[in-house]
């Protein structure tokens, strides 16, 4: 596919459970953007993007939990999804869940609500990164 965006709501969390949903670079994953509610915390991991819910309940029903991850040049995507659960946290609420959308239908089908587009480097640009990174630290004084 040359292009294709998702948006992934209700990653929330709630409290006293984490949740967390990865992306890959090497699937073609080219960026994002955050819900402007939603509280979610963003790790670069090297060649794949954590993406932390806050924890707290948004709704089930709307985007305000969410983030639109954005991929292109693919033929396939897989995602990561965990979580952790503190001992106290009622049975009923131990699960995990994410609600995918492809056509944004949830947000009206486009972004409002959403903080800018943030591009992820290519896999290929960073690994040119740190070669050249590499390269001037070894490189020798004449």
């Amino acid at each position: 596919m040359p292009g294709v965006r998702f948006l992934i709501y209700d990653h929330d969390g709630e409290p006293g459970q984490s949740e967390a949903i990865r992306a890959f670079g090497s699937d073609g994953f080219a960026g994002y953007q955050l819900n402007d509610a939603s509280g979610i915390g963003v790790q670069d991991e090297g060649d794949s993007w954590r993406f932390d819910a806050a924890g707290v309940g948004q709704s089930e029903t709307g985007p305000g939990g969410g983030m639109i991850l954005y991929y292109h040049d693919t033929s396939s995507i897989r995602f990561d999804m965990f979580s952790t659960t503190s001992p106290q946290l009622p049975a009923q609420n131990s699960g995990i869940f994410g609600a995918w959308d492809g056509n944004l239908g949830v947000n009206g089908g486009g972004t409002d609500g959403f903080g800018d587009f943030v591009p992820v480097p290519e896999p290929s640009t960073a690994v040119l990164s740190a070669m050249a990174a590499i390269s001037l630290a070894l490189r020798r004084r004449r």
